[in-house]
């Protein structure tokens, strides 16, 4: 597929979107962009801010959307994305092109006491991530299950529950769209 089509696709699917991205300067540096190069801070920035991110970090970010957006080019990107990944910063599936930030979450949603919507958020986004077999879903379930106690043991445990119209035991309710 030419670089240019998928911008586009990505662009168009994104762009109907209203929302806005937080980024806390304590990311930027202070702490984990700080001593990263600079192509590696502008691909950094870019995942914090990229227009197909959603809130808890995981999102399909491909090679060449990067390289349009950020003016570098594919030997930059990939190298940078190296380096965001020994620096633990993400996690990046080169075969499917999807990327897990992973301090989004706790910028995006606090990793203080959520409200229910926030909850609620994030349950559906975990849910809609796990039907497309998105990479990562379990590593991030893990690593945020401490600071989400909401969050189920098992990703099994993410369904749908009609009667109740509550996420207790982190039972999701998704968005119904129409």
């Amino acid at each position: 597929m030419n670089q240019e089509v998928a911008h586009k696709m990505i662009t168009r699917r994104t762009s109907k979107k209203s929302k806005f991205a937080k980024i806390r300067t304590e990311v930027v540096w202070r702490n984990q962009l700080r001593e990263f190069s600079p192509n590696a801070k502008l691909v950094g920035m870019y995942l914090l801010t990229a227009p197909s991110f959603n809130m808890l970090g995981l999102f399909p970010a491909p090679i060449s959307t990067i390289c349009i957006d950020t003016g570098l080019n594919q030997s930059a990107v990939l190298e940078a994305i190296e380096e965001l990944t020994v620096g633990d910063f993400i996690k990046y599936n080169k075969e499917r092109e999807e990327v897990w930030v992973q301090p989004m979450a706790g910028t995006q949603t606090g990793v203080g006491k959520l409200s229910v919507n926030q909850e609620k958020g994030v349950i559906n986004e975990l849910m809609r991530l796990c039907e497309s077999k998105f990479s990562f879903v379990a590593d991030f379930r893990e690593a945020y299950q401490d600071v989400y106690k909401f969050l189920p043991e098992n990703l099994d445990e993410l369904e749908y529950d009609i009667s109740t119209n509550d996420i207790g035991n982190a039972i999701a309710k998704p968005l119904v769209t129409r």
